[in-house]
């Protein structure tokens, strides 16, 4: 299906990608640990994306996004996994690198 609306959640307000959002007046806002974003939204419409994110997302907002989620993360997994890839990659001189991209699915600890 196409792309019909779009909105994002970020870890706070003075990322890269959220004022890009704001500039370019993308519905954008900050995610809140422990609350599904946007509420009144209907997740079922929804289809998650995650990049450089660094927050648990809920097990029920995994759950309840009909379209699911999938993460992408900037290196070849499980080569080069961990909280800091790029970093590590360029520190190290390391020249083959890529993305992987993962399906997410919810934690057995998280609610």
């Amino acid at each position: 299906p196409d792309l019909t609306s779009l909105h994002v959640v970020t870890k706070n307000s003075s990322t890269p990608v959220h004022r890009y959002c704001t500039k370019h007046s993308i519905d954008v806002e900050v995610f809140e640990r422990g609350r599904v974003p946007r509420k009144g939204c209907s997740l079922e419409e929804w289809q998650g994306v995650v990049a450089s994110f660094g927050n648990l997302i809920p097990g029920r907002v995994i759950r309840g996004v009909e379209g699911g989620f999938v993460n992408v993360h900037p290196s070849l997994i499980p080569k080069h996994q961990g909280g800091a890839p790029l970093q590590h990659i360029l520190l190290n001189g390391i020249t083959d690198s890529g993305i992987t991209i993962l399906e997410v699915a919810p934690s057995r600890t998280l609610r």
